[in-house]
């Protein structure tokens, strides 16, 4: 089974200039992703990005950039979904074989749970009605509650077949409370 980590990684933020390579403790943003990415032990490691620099600062920790990604995916209203079609297409274009599952690893998440990640990587292997498995942390007072029925709907997969892991609980422990909309969500990492 193929798995590819993805690590999208737009340069235009507009609320933190060039966040994606903003330095913590001496090293880029994206230095950490491609970092964790390497000890899942995965195929392919693919930074999907707009900037050139960007770019040359991915290749530098050891992620394959094959192509800048279209600008129809950079801009600001582009959705994930947008950035994925884009890497499909430029797969075709440069003949890459699609993978079986791909990891996608968001730059700003720098403390990721390397064996909860593992578990969603596990359980997609074996578990062929799987579609999905999502890892979520509770996310900060100022970001609005979104239901975990939404975040299902953000990649048009049911929710019947996502499997949602809190980073911050034990890897086998019961998820259904993060259901609950009062709860203030985000995904950290998905594996499809």
């Amino acid at each position: 089974m193929k798995i590819y980590v993805i690590i999208p990684a737009r340069s235009g933020s507009k609320g933190v200039p060039n966040k994606n390579i903003r330095k913590i403790n001496g090293k880029e943003l994206i230095g950490y992703s491609i970092e964790f990415a390497k000890r899942l032990q995965v195929d392919k490691i693919i930074c999907s990005t707009d900037s050139a620099e960007y770019a040359e600062i991915a290749k530098k920790y050891g992620a394959e950039v094959p192509f800048l990604r279209s600008e129809y995916a950079s801009s600001d209203t582009a959705k994930d979904e947008d950035v994925l079609k884009d890497v499909y297409d430029k797969f075709d274009e440069h003949n890459i074989e699609y993978p079986d599952l791909w990891v996608w690893l968001r730059p700003t998440f720098i403390f990721r749970d390397l064996d909860a990640v593992k578990e969603c990587i596990d359980r997609m292997k074996k578990d062929k009605n799987l579609t999905a498995c999502r890892i979520v942390t509770e996310a900060e007072s100022r970001i609005s509650p979104v239901e975990a029925i939404h975040l299902a709907m953000l990649t048009s997969r049911s929710l019947s077949s996502t499997i949602w892991l809190p980073s911050s609980h034990s890897v086998g422990e019961s998820v259904e409370t993060l259901a609950n909309p009062a709860r203030r969500m985000r995904v950290e990492t998905s594996v499809f």
